[in-house]
């Protein structure tokens, strides 16, 4: 993380020569913003492994559950079961890196099997925020990308992707509240995923609530109690 940002300063100092006062001074917000976002996604980066007890909610346009359930993450692998407040089984998911199957045997309507996304959700990032990471590119493709500093955050344009990253302040560094993705066209600019992330632990920073909002569906979690690896 330190080589990082001492490459960044000195390459920002030699670009700064040239440049007006107002243009520096967004430089270095700029800087600081790519620095603070390097270090708030390095946050779950070292868990592999999750198992614990939640409460879900799943919404989608046909169908909405709310109830307890168990998880266990492995890599890329994840099973789920939704119960209800009997104990009887509602629902399970299992993924398995990008594919993923929703059974219901009360609800069939969210019986489902896809690739890639759940109801635009990416699969990934879901499995992710289980492990307590924010959606982030590599450290790699940050430093390379054009990070905008803004008041509460950090703006990354990636391709034709606004992502807007919010943060708040957590054991004197920057953490992850939010993340707005944006699509841009011509004409207009819509809004494809919302994240919040809230609560993050004391000791490593994963967040005991989160949820992930998309214009077919939402997923939200709030555990009760985790083990994470």
């Amino acid at each position: 993380m330190h080589r990082y940002r001492l490459l960044g300063l000195l390459l920002l100092m030699t670009a700064c020569a040239s440049k007006t006062p107002q243009e520096r001074d967004q430089d270095h917000l700029n800087f600081n913003a790519k620095t603070d976002l390097i270090e708030a996604c390095n946050v779950g980066s070292a868990f592999t492994q999750v198992k614990g007890s939640l409460w879900i909610k799943i919404k989608t346009q046909k169908e909405e559950m709310q109830f307890p359930a168990t998880v266990q993450v492995f890599g890329t692998r994840l099973a789920l079961e939704v119960t209800n407040l009997i104990g009887g089984q509602e629902a399970t998911i299992q993924i398995t890196g990008d594919q993923y199957e929703v059974k219901s045997p009360s609800r069939p309507s969210l019986n489902q099997k896809g690739q890639g996304s759940w109801n635009g959700i990416p699969v990934a990032w879901a499995v992710g925020a289980f492990l307590g990471r924010p959606p982030c590119l590599s450290v790699e493709a940050l430093t390379a990308s054009q990070v905008e500093g803004q008041s509460e955050g950090a703006l990354l344009k990636v391709s034709s992707k606004n992502f807007i990253y919010k943060f708040r302040d957590w054991s004197g560094k920057k953490w992850i509240k939010g993340l707005s993705v944006q699509e841009q066209d011509k004409s207009s600019t819509k809004s494809n995923l919302e994240f919040e992330f809230e609560r993050p632990d004391v000791v490593h920073g994963a967040p005991w609530v989160w949820r992930i909002t998309s214009s077919e569906g939402e997923l939200r979690v709030r555990w009760k109690d985790r083990e994470l690896q």
